[in-house]
C-alpha cells in the first residue's frame, strides 16, 4: 500500500510510523471498503461501487466519512487515535477538497512496453485512467512509484490469476488502458504464463490407498463415501476429506478390517461437537461468500461473521476447510460451465467402447479419444488416463485425467467419437 501511495518503505513494521499509510487504512476501514482478519486485508463489496463512481462522488463519500462518527470509531478500532489527531483529520479534508476543485487530467492512454527476451511488461499508467481500471491494473504487477511504471512478470501475473483475474480479463484490462490491441508477443507470453499457473503444487492431504482397485471402486459406489472423495489419483489411490476417516473406520471394523492410518497431529481433529459445529459454521459462511462471486446474493456477503467464526479456529484448520471450499466451488463451476446433463445423448455408447475403457482402467493405461464437448464445433483429440466410469440417470460418463488440461475432467461417453490406445 505504501508503494502504491508513492511512499515506499520496505523496512516499515507498523502503520503507526507512517501517517499517510495509517490515514489510508483508517479511511478504508471507516468507509467499510475493507475488513481485517489477522494479517489479511479483505476487500469488501462496497469498495467496488466506490471505484466505479465518478471523481466528485468518490471525494464526497470520503469527506462524509471524515466528518462522521465512523472515522473516530475506525481510529479507535485500529489504535490510531493518538497517531492521527484532529489536526491531521483537518489536513486530510483539505487535501480532498483541493482534489475535488482540481481540473480533471487530460485523457492520456497507458503505454505498454513488452520485452520478449526478458519476459517482462512495463506499463506506464496515466493519471487520467479511471480509478477502477488503475486499481485492477495494479493487481497485475509491482508498482515502481519513482518511474511511474508497473512491472509485470510471470510471477506477478500468476498471482493475479490465482486471485481470480483470468487471461481474458487481463487482456481486456490492458487493451482498455492502452486503447490498442494486445501485441502478439504479449499475447503469447500471457498464454505461456497462464499455463505456468499451478504447474507445481504442494498440498497437505489425506491419501486413501488400497491394495486392490476393486476395493476403491466398491467405496466409490457408495454415497456415504463418495461425497468425501475429493480427487481420485489412480485406481488404487484417492484424496479424501478428513471427515471420512471415522466413518470409514467404523465401516471397516464391521467387516473385520482395520484402517492403517499414519496421520500427523492426531488425525481428524473435528472430534468434539463444539469444534465440529464451529468448523461447519465457517465452511457454510465461506461457501456462501464463494457462491456470491458466481451469482448475485440477496444481501451483502457475511464477511464480518466469517471473520468472527474464523478467530475461533486455528490456521491449520482454516487451511483444511479452505481446501474443501475450493474443491466444492470448483465442482460448482464445472457444473455451471458444462450444463451437459440437460442435453440428451445423441446415441448410445457402443459396448466395445465401454469394454475398451474398462480394460484400460484395469491396466492403468492411457487413451487417445476424439471428443466433442458441448461448446466445440468439431471433435478434438485428447490424451487421457481413464479413472472410472459412472452412470448418472440415462447418461454415461468417464472420469479421466486429461493431459492437455493437466487436470481431472469428466467426459460423456456419447460425445466420444473415436478411441485408440496410447502408444
Amino acid at each position: 500500500m505504501a508503494n502504491w501511495l508513492g511512499y515506499p518503505r520496505p523496512d516499515l513494521r507498523s502503520i503507526r510510523h507512517h501517517h499517510p499509510l495509517a490515514a489510508h487504512f483508517a479511511l478504508l476501514h471507516a468507509s467499510r471498503f475493507v475488513s481485517f482478519s489477522g494479517a489479511e486485508t479483505i476487500l469488501l463489496p462496497g469498495a467496488t461501487s466506490w471505484l466505479h463512481a465518478g471523481t466528485h462522488a468518490q471525494i464526497d463519500r470520503l469527506l462524509a466519512v471524515l466528518e462522521g462518527e465512523r472515522w473516530q470509531q475506525a481510529l479507535t478500532e485500529l489504535g490510531l487515535q493518538t497517531v492521527l489527531k484532529p489536526d491531521y483529520t483537518t489536513y486530510l479534508q483539505q487535501v480532498l477538497q483541493r482534489q475535488d476543485d482540481a481540473p480533471l487530467p487530460s485523457s492520456v492512454h497507458a503505454r505498454l512496453q513488452v520485452a520478449a527476451s526478458k519476459q517482462v511488461w512495463s506499463l506506464c499508467l496515466s493519471p487520467a485512467l479511471p480509478t477502477w481500471l488503475t486499481f485492477d491494473l495494479l493487481q497485475l504487477g509491482h508498482w515502481q512509484p519513482q518511474r511511474k511504471l508497473l512491472r509485470c512478470t510471470a510471477l506477478t501475473v500468476g498471482q493475479a490469476m490465482r486471485r481470480g483475474y483470468g487471461a481474458q480479463m487481463i487482456r481486456w484490462l490492458l487493451e482498455t488502458a492502452t486503447q490498442a490491441p494486445l501485441p502478439s508477443v504479449a499475447e503469447q507470453q500471457l498464454q505461456d504464463w497462464q499455463k505456468r499457473d499451478q504447474a507445481y503444487q504442494v498440498e497437505q492431504v489425506y491419501l486413501l490407498s488400497v491394495k486392490q482397485p476393486s476395493r476403491l471402486a466398491d467405496l466409490l459406489r457408495q454415497n456415504r463415501f463418495r461425497r468425501y472423495v475429493q480427487r481420485q489419483l489412480s485406481p488404487r489411490h484417492a484424496i479424501i476429506a478428513g471427515e471420512m476417516i471415522p466413518v470409514l473406520t467404523k465401516w471397516l471394523q464391521k467387516r473385520d478390517y482395520a484402517l492403517s492410518a499414519t496421520i500427523p497431529n492426531g488425525g481428524n481433529r473435528l472430534l468434539s461437537p463444539e469444534a465440529e459445529e464451529t468448523g461447519y459454521d465457517w465452511l457454510g459462511l465461506r461457501l456462501l461468500i464463494g457462491l456470491g462471486t458466481m451469482v448475485p446474493l440477496p444481501y451483502p456477503p457475511p464477511y464480518a461473521r466469517l471473520n468472527a467464526v474464523g478467530e475461533t479456529l486455528d490456521a491449520q484448520r482454516r487451511s483444511e476447510l479452505e481446501n474443501v471450499v475450493e474443491e466444492i466451488l470448483s465442482r460448482v463451476q464445472i457444473a455451471i460451465r458444462g450444463r451437459d446433463a440437460f442435453f440428451p445423448a445423441s446415441e448410445t455408447p457402443p459396448p466395445a467402447l465401454t469394454a475398451h475403457i474398462e480394460a484400460t482402467i484395469m491396466a492403468e493405461g492411457q487413451l487417445h479419444i476424439q471428443y466433442q464437448s458441448l461448446g466445440d464445433i468439431e471433435a478434438r483429440w485428447r490424451c487421457i488416463q481413464p479413472l472410472r466410469l459412472e452412470q448418472r440417470g440415462q447418461l454415461y460418463y468417464l472420469v479421466a485425467y486429461c493431459y492437455q488440461a493437466e487436470d481431472n475432467r469428466v467426459f460423456r461417453l456419447d460425445r466420444i467419437k473415436a478411441c485408440a490406445a496410447a502408444t
